[in-house]
């Protein structure tokens, strides 16, 4: 549901929520470049109290050569271009009342089609996107969650594991990334630093080339420790969930073939999948009959869409009435077998991730 639905109910709850709550672990997933309203604005067919595409209706955008664009559904799996998305570039978007998007583009591809300029006001019809639409059908989704500034990738991963960017609101392009400030100035305290002070587990689990090693501390030797590749993060999910970090970072995969971290002109259903890998491990312990398996496991999966239209990013976190649902083993569905304690979203969910492999 919308966060505006919970706000007035998570106020009321908060002081006992700090005692209570029952979530041991927390999952967080960047993603890359897509606005709130292209990834998720249909769901306010689901969630009436969502702020999506009805509300975007009366939106418009010219290109500066007198078409004008609205929002409409898209199936593009794969951009070829990249829309800009530098600190100038965002401002110049989201000026006018978001007014300024197809313009920009327009500018840096004059020779685009038509046909790409409507995709920047494109979004995806309900359920085209496997996973994330079923996690969206099934989890809470933050409609005020504002990316931290108006600009690119770097940044906007500073303020997310930091609060802060140290005043960089760029990133560098070409041989301007030779520069050493690049990689020593942001040398300020981190989520993993006061984890660390908390005496609390964490770790990194990374395809390529984690984008958080560019934050001083973490090259840190004792942090440098909590640094997996991403194939490890399905063993630790298998295994007793006592051992399982309490936050998790996933950093998807860049460069290269077969990336996954959603920034265009990657292939969408790439990022589908890791999502759906994402979101349904934690149900795949072998261990799941043991007596201590029998104890609910509760992790709560953050997704964060950054920058673009309106600014939004998401989040979702599995909701049964006003409290966290719990997967135990006895929370299945008739006909699976025993120890595969998956609910009826996590079926939708696996077979969301097939529909993704099966796209390409």
């Amino acid at each position: 549901m919308s966060d505006v639905h919970n706000r007035v109910q998570n106020g009321d709850n908060a002081a006992k929520n700090t005692k209570t709550d029952p979530i041991k672990h927390v999952v967080l997933l960047l993603m890359e470049n897509h606005s709130f309203d292209q990834m998720l604005g249909s769901l306010d067919a689901v969630h009436e109290d969502l702020d999506g595409i009805k509300n975007g209706r009366a939106t418009i955008n010219d290109d500066g050569h007198g078409k004008s664009f609205r929002l409409e559904p898209t199936q593009e799996r794969q951009m070829k271009l990249d829309p800009y998305h530098d600190h100038p570039d965002v401002l110049e978007q989201l000026a006018g009342n978001n007014g300024g998007f197809v313009r920009n583009f327009a500018r840096h591809y004059p020779r685009s089609s038509q046909a790409q300029r409507q995709d920047i006001m494109g979004y995806y019809p309900l359920d085209f996107l496997p996973a994330l639409h079923t996690l969206g059908r099934q989890f809470t989704i933050c409609d005020r969650w504002f990316s931290s500034l108006p600009g690119p990738t770097w940044p906007n991963r500073f303020f997310a594991l930091s609060g802060t960017s140290m005043g960089e609101v760029a990133m560098p392009e070409g041989i301007n990334a030779l520069e050493p400030k690049w990689y020593t100035e942001e040398t300020q305290t981190t989520i993993f630093d006061r984890l660390n002070e908390k005496q609390k587990s964490w770790k990194v689990y990374f395809y390529d080339f984690p984008a958080s090693l560019l934050l001083v501390n973490q090259r840190k030797r004792e942090n440098l420790a909590n640094y997996h590749s991403f194939g490890t993060f399905f063993e630790d999910a298998a295994a007793d969930e006592s051992t399982f970090p309490e936050f998790v970072l996933i950093e998807p995969k860049y460069f290269g073939q077969a990336q996954n971290d959603d920034h265009p002109p990657h292939n969408i259903m790439k990022a589908e999948k890791l999502i759906a890998d994402t979101g349904v491990p934690r149900t795949r312990a072998k261990n799941v009959e043991s007596p201590r398996a029998r104890a609910p496991l509760v992790c709560r999966l953050l997704v964060r869409r950054s920058r673009q239209r309106r600014e939004r990013c998401s989040e979702f976190r599995r909701h049964a009435g006003s409290t966290e649902h719990r997967v135990d083993a006895h929370d299945r569905s008739p006909g699976l077998r025993d120890g595969d304690p998956r609910t009826l979203a996590q079926q939708r969910l696996l077979r969301g991730q097939e529909r993704a492999r099966n796209a390409h």
